[in-house]
Formats: structure tokens, C-alpha cells, sequence
């Protein structure tokens, strides 16, 4: 059995339409504060793709406005399933932006699961969003998806290696600074 869902999120970003555009409607962009690698058709009736670790969902381009609205929506499953996202930009005096997003389709059997978790994600992925636009404006991130098999470690003892590789120590507070044992870095 199938669910429609709708959220809805608004935010105030601390820069121009034009860098708020290139965030959400480039894969580059996307990539470094959303999830996986991104790949954008900048047209309406175009095509995005995010692959995440491997798994790759398409959808296509519904609206494509720049600096004001960029929406897309994947194709319906057989059950009825569907996910659709549209962006709406608004410039502010004084430089900043208003983005208005609304994630809307129609869930599965495990509806309330998923729900609660898209729910829960928008206000991190809307955090993040800030602070690449607030601290790295013209720079886009790399997306790293890191997976391994745990067997029958317990979380604890993960959550330690975890710790370790990143060089922080064992009591982690938010905000800590951390220096992965090994780093490469490029310049460019």
C-alpha cells in the first residue's frame, strides 16, 4: 500500500541567488553538500543522477529556472512510488537568500519509516547547505561513500577504529577537530 507525503523546508542563506543556484542545481555543487555524486542536464526535460555507493536513481528535470526554481521527479515505480523535489530561490537585501524546498511523491509499505527519516534528514542536509555556502563559497567538496562489512564486531568497537583512524579522541564532542591519519590533498 502506498502513501503521498509532502515536506516542506525553508531556510535563509547567507549568500547570493546565483551561488544558491549553483549549489543546488549543479551535480557539482550538489555533490558537496547532499548525498553521493551528482550529475545535472541543465534543462528542463533533462536528466539528474546521484549515485550513492554504487546505486544509481535518475530522475528528470521538471522546472528548470535559473536562480529561481529548479525542480525534478523520478519516474513511478509499479507499486506508485515516486519522489519529487522542487527548489524555489528568493534574493533578500543584503545579500542573503531565502530557499524554499519541498520533497513530496508517494512512500511504500514502509512508509512511516521512510517519512520519519526524510523528516528527520532536510533540517541536516539544509545545515550543511549553510555551512558550505557560509565557510566555502566557490569551492565544491568531494563526496567519499565508505562502506565495510562490520561481522560480528559490536557498534562500540566500530564507532572505535572509527575514532582512532580520524585522530580524535575517545570522548568526541561536537565541533572537534579531526586530521585523518592519511590525507592527499590537491591544489588548484
Amino acid at each position: 500500500m502506498t502513501h503521498p507525503f509532502e515536506i516542506e523546508q525553508e531556510t535563509t542563506l547567507p549568500t547570493s541567488p546565483e551561488q544558491v543556484w549553483n549549489a543546488i542545481a549543479t551535480g557539482p555543487g550538489i555533490d558537496s553538500w547532499f548525498m553521493g555524486r551528482n550529475e545535472v542536464e541543465p534543462r528542463e526535460g533533462g536528466v539528474v543522477a546521484m549515485d550513492t555507493g554504487g546505486h544509481r536513481e535518475e530522475a528528470a528535470v521538471t522546472a528548470y529556472e535559473p536562480g529561481k526554481r529548479f525542480a525534478t521527479r523520478t519516474a513511478t515505480a509499479e507499486d506508485g512510488r515516486f519522489m519529487a523535489f522542487e527548489y524555489l530561490i528568493e534574493g533578500r537585501d543584503g545579500g542573503s537568500t531565502v530557499l524554499r524546498v519541498v520533497h513530496s511523491g508517494v512512500l511504500g509499505d514502509d512508509w512511516q519509516d521512510e517519512y520519519d527519516a526524510l523528516r528527520r534528514g532536510w533540517p541536516f542536509h539544509l545545515h550543511t547547505l549553510r555551512e558550505y555556502l557560509a565557510h566555502f563559497p566557490g569551492r565544491t567538496g568531494l563526496p567519499v561513500f565508505a562502506m565495510a562489512p562490520s561481522g560480528e564486531q559490536p557498534a562500540q568497537e566500530v564507532r572505535a577504529a572509527l575514532t582512532r583512524a580520524l585522530s580524535l579522541p575517545n570522548s568526541v564532542a561536537v565541533g572537534a577537530p579531526s586530521r585523518p591519519a592519511c590525507r592527499r590533498w590537491t591544489a588548484k
